[in-house]
């Protein structure tokens, strides 16, 4: 049982969120921000998103050095921001304003950060893995990129629906409602004592 999150936000509103992608996982080559970053970059280069896009990049490990000169190599530095490791408040902020969450990890279980990011209203875009399947259906509540290849397409699909106000609303609720029924730390000690 994954005891979830603590403390459930409100509902998100889709008007207070802003262009931002955020990406949360370690600097390893385990989450591929690598592959994130050059996703990112396809749709700047070939004028998919506006500048006002920003892909955020939280977190820190010992491929930090190697992203940034990346970034820099595909002259993206406007538009990318490195945070470095954030307090959980910190972070919370980022959730509350992006409007959309990427993890592509090679391997992986359900995530507390995929867990949060549902709960504030992020949209997911996420590597297929069994634990992200758990979560989120392609299209439905979120996107799957089949291969990190694709993750540039599934990204400006994600982007495309945030612009869509009463789909992207519709999402929102749907995910707060699922970590409401299923992800929340009360109902799962429930779940856990219930077994035990």
């Amino acid at each position: 049982i994954n005891f979830g999150i603590q403390n459930v936000p409100q509902l998100a509103n889709q008007t207070t969120k802003q262009p931002i992608i955020l990406s949360n996982r370690l600097h390893k080559s385990l989450y591929r921000i690598d592959k994130i970053i050059q996703a990112f970059a396809v749709l700047v280069k070939h004028d998919l998103i506006g500048t006002e896009y920003r892909l955020v990049i939280a977190g820190g490990g010992e491929e930090s050095v190697n992203l940034q000169q990346l970034v820099q190599e595909l002259g993206i530095n406007s538009q990318v921001v490195f945070t470095g490791m954030l307090d959980y408040t910190e972070l919370v902020k980022f959730y509350q304003q992006a409007q959309i969450f990427v993890s592509v990890p090679e391997s992986d279980g359900t995530s507390s950060s995929l867990l949060e990011a549902l709960a504030y209203g992020c949209v997911p875009v996420l590597s297929n893995l069994p634990a992200n399947l758990e979560w989120v259906l392609d299209q439905i509540n979120g996107f799957i990129a089949p291969e990190v290849g694709q993750l540039a397409e599934q990204l400006l699909s994600a982007i495309t629906l945030t612009q869509n106000s009463a789909q992207y609303q519709k999402l929102i609720g749907f995910n707060h409602q699922m970590i409401l029924d299923k992800a929340s730390f009360a109902v799962n000690l429930r779940k856990f004592t219930e077994l035990y």
